[in-house]
């Protein structure tokens, strides 16, 4: 298990960075507090695909579990007697390979306790699927599906910070993307507010919604923006791309271990990759890769020069990792955009805004809004109209904003000009990602599986192709259907290998509403109130501790009417479609950094306030 320490903390992005700075609820004055202080304060919970239903690890079954698994064994060695045919690792062939389980979790991100299950299990990782990525530093409860895992070794698993139940038989993977959303319960500290000050932001959130943000941990916490890196991809940037992710940055500011700025900082003075090879620490793992395949391309003399073993390297990296960056850039687009139409508009629908057939809004019991070209068809955004604004036709939870890619259509107003201007100045072309000619297939196949974030790290999901590399609590909404040939839509990809894999794009909605919207007020030292009968951490857990002393409140907040009693903590419990992030809903109404201020700075000084407009310069 790789754990983070305070350099990687401090690398993580500010708001302004990510073009996160609108507000819905611009008459309400957002309260102070602090986000995750400890696991516990921030419990996500899956909601399945089928029905909406939650996915939770009760006491009972839990307990059942070691009973059944005695009993497993039991059958079994019956079975075995009665000569019916049981597997080595001890499972009764009943013509299904596949192995469903309730995983719960603490302080683990989902990807790290997969690894881990496959050890114990003697399984590959690529052996599980699951509908999204949970967030890392929290309590999480999710669905995993396990290829050729025993039932019984499942019930047997005794793991310290994760716990495993309810293990049954199904009949194939879990796809990517397919939850109806997640279940939040998330506990504010250090508010110092007054009860009416806490059921008027509860208020506002519950009516007006919160623009739907990427949040912060689609961004990654590493040296370098994964926007960045994805700009520099879809530039086709390779051998800028390496130097970005091995050497290390400029800035001093930039927390980093001693020896891991050595190892980047030799490879920057001789970009020797078998001498870096040999410094970098085995958990710099892209780092790594890329290394490896730099150190085998000179050792076999490959021809090309610098540049082509530089694309060759990167192009050597899994797909999935290489769409994360890309997609990080085009939602970082999205940001930008979304940030731009409620500044320039506010917060009502106008002429030449998008909506999808039907005007769909996102609700945990449906996806979010479909990818262009995948599964069942395109469908194509309306434009609003004049009529349709005098009419009150629509609504600005009905509006998308798109994705940027191949197949998608702009806005019919600046934002759709602004989309293109961004993209024209950076470069970046909406055709395609390039791929290697053993992967077009996998990309065909992949395309298919549906889009998974948010949270997250994540607050949410994330999908890829199949276990992705890295991870947030995001989704990757922007990947589709993948073409054999480099022609799309009548447009030449321009294919240096011959083979393209198609970012065609998709829709996301611009407001969300969050479903089934509760608060309480909580005192410091209660216990977050949770349902009885599911399992969780309790407070005294070692695994359950805060990442640092729980800073004073500001004086602004202190300053509460004195007529009114004081709440210090509150408990915020909705629920939100799959892809909108739990961290991003709260600053609407709670102004903290996840953490209680990552940055280190207080709200007032923050760049994002300040932002009014877009110019495109060299600064």
């Amino acid at each position: 298990m790789r754990k983070r320490g305070r350099a990687e903390a401090s690398a993580r992005i500010a708001e302004a960075d990510a073009r996160i700075c609108a507000r819905l609820s611009a008459s309400f004055a957002p309260l102070c507090g602090h986000l995750k202080h400890m696991p516990s304060d921030f419990v996500v919970t899956e909601l399945r695909g089928e029905d909406g239903s939650e996915v939770v690890l009760r006491a009972d079954a839990l307990a059942a579990g070691a009973a059944a698994a005695h009993r497993d064994h039991v059958a079994l060695e019956r079975a075995r007697r009665a000569g019916k045919r049981v597997r080595a690792d001890g499972m009764l062939c009943t013509g299904s390979t596949h192995v469903r389980f309730t995983l719960h979790k603490i302080r683990r991100g989902t990807l790290d306790a997969v690894a881990e299950l496959a050890t114990h299990l003697g399984l590959h990782s690529r052996d599980f699927s699951v509908r999204g990525i949970k967030d890392a530093f929290a309590v999480t409860t999710q669905e995993v599906v396990a290829r050729g895992a025993s039932v019984g070794a499942l019930r047997a698993l005794a793991l310290r910070d994760m716990r495993v139940g309810d293990a049954h038989h199904v009949d194939g993977p879990l796809r990517v993307g397919g939850a109806a959303g997640n279940r939040f319960h998330i506990r504010v500290r250090g508010m110092a507010a007054s009860r009416a000050q806490l059921e008027r932001g509860a208020e506002a959130l519950r009516t007006r919604g919160f623009v739907n943000y990427y949040g912060l941990q689609r961004f990654g916490t590493g040296h370098v923006k994964s926007f960045e890196l994805g700009r520099s991809l879809l530039r086709r940037e390779y051998a800028k791309l390496i130097d970005m992710i091995v050497c290390a940055p400029a800035a001093p500011a930039t927390a980093m271990p001693a020896d891991e700025r050595e190892a980047r900082d030799h490879f920057a003075l001789t970009h020797d990759a078998g001498a870096a090879l040999r410094r970098f620490q085995r958990r710099l793992r892209i780092e790594r890769a890329l290394l490896a395949r730099l150190r085998r391309a000179e050792e076999r003399a490959e021809a090309g020069g610098w540049a082509a073993r530089c694309r060759s390297a990167i192009l050597s990296l899994p797909l999935a990792t290489r769409r994360l960056w890309a997609n990080a850039y085009y939602s970082l687009v999205f940001n930008l955009c979304a940030t731009e139409r409620i500044a320039r508009y506010g917060a009502a629908p106008v002429a030449g805004d998008l909506v999808l057939p039907g005007a769909a809004r996102p609700t945990p019991l449906r996806a979010r809004a479909p990818r262009v070209g995948a599964g069942g068809g395109d469908q194509a955004p309306a434009l609003v109209t004049a009529e349709d604004v005098a009419a009150g036709s629509f609504s600005l939870a009905d509006v998308v904003l798109p994705l940027m890619g191949a197949s998608v259509v702009a806005p019919a107003h600046e934002i759709g000009l602004l989309c293109r201007a961004y993209l024209a100045y950076d470069g970046v072309e909406l055709f395609s990602l390039e791929v290697r000619n053993s992967e077009a297939r996998g990309a065909a196949d992949d395309a298919n599986d549906g889009s998974g974030a948010e949270e997250g790290d994540a607050d949410g999901e994330l999908s890829g192709d199949e276990m992705p590399a890295a991870g947030g609590e995001g989704d990757i909404d922007g990947a589709a259907a993948a073409a054999a040939k480099p022609t799309v839509d009548g447009l030449a990809c321009g294919a240096d290998a011959g083979v393209e894999y198609v970012l065609r794009g998709s829709y996301r909605h611009l407001v969300v509403l969050p479903h089934a919207l509760d608060v309480c007020a909580l005192g410091r030292d209660e216990e977050t109130p949770l349902p009885g009968d599911c399992v969780h951490f309790a407070t005294g857990d070692p695994l359950n501790l805060p990442r640092a002393p729980l800073p004073p409140a500001p004086a602004a907040a202190r300053a509460a009417p004195p007529d009114e009693p004081i709440v210090t903590d509150a408990l915020f419990s909705f629920s939100l479609p799959a892809g909108s992030y739990a961290t991003v809903a709260l600053r609407e109404v709670i102004e903290s950094e996840a953490g209680g201020g990552l940055d280190g700075r207080p709200p007032a000084d923050r760049a994002c306030a300040g932002l009014r407009h877009i110019r495109f310069d060299d600064e």
